[in-house]
Formats: structure tokens, C-alpha cells, sequence
């Protein structure tokens, strides 16, 4: 089991840059500042967190890439032909690196 936490919802909602930046100000985005995040959990500062017990048939199945297709509208058919030589160049190199090490 793994139990993350974050302060994040992408791409449910918009990224959040951690900058204090207003998305109406003229320099948003701005530069990312990371977050830390703490869960405290001791007998100071208790925390906990429930799980329920579902049956597998009480989870909704999600069709991954019609979600894709709804959160990115424009990445139509057509849109991928365009640069998929752009996204091909930017990983080769990661490719290259990872092969060599």
C-alpha cells in the first residue's frame, strides 16, 4: 500500500505554482516553488487516515484516455501528426541518457 500526500489535484484542477501569484496577474505562471508538505503524527499532533472496504464492483471504471481527451481538448488526431517530431526530438535524447547509464 502506498499513502501519498500532496498538495496537488492536477489535472483535475489547474497547477498550482506555489508562488502566491493571483492567475490574473500579469507574471502568472511565474517561477514553480516546491511544496513540503507535513503530516504530523505523534501524541502531540495525531493524525489518521480511513479507508473504506469497497467490493471491486463499486469502483467506476475510468477510460483513461477518454479522460485525456476530455481534460485536453486539443490534442486532436491531427494536433499529434503536427509535432509528433517535436515530442520524438525531446526524447531521444532521454532515451540516449537512460540507455547509457
Amino acid at each position: 500500500m502506498r499513502f501519498t500526500v500532496t498538495s496537488s489535484n492536477y489535472p483535475r484542477f489547474s497547477i498550482n505554482h506555489n508562488n502566491g501569484l493571483l492567475l490574473s496577474d500579469d507574471s502568472y505562471p511565474g517561477d514553480n516553488v516546491t511544496a513540503l508538505n507535513t503530516l504530523y503524527h505523534s501524541i502531540k499532533y495525531p493524525s489518521k487516515f480511513s479507508l473504506p472496504v469497497v467490493q471491486k464492483t463499486q469502483i467506476p471504471e475510468v477510460h483513461v484516455l477518454k479522460e485525456v481527451e476530455k481534460m485536453y481538448p486539443m490534442l486532436t488526431q491531427e494536433f499529434i501528426a503536427k509535432n509528433v517530431d517535436k515530442v520524438n526530438n525531446l526524447a531521444n535524447p532521454l532515451k540516449h541518457r537512460k540507455s547509457n547509464q
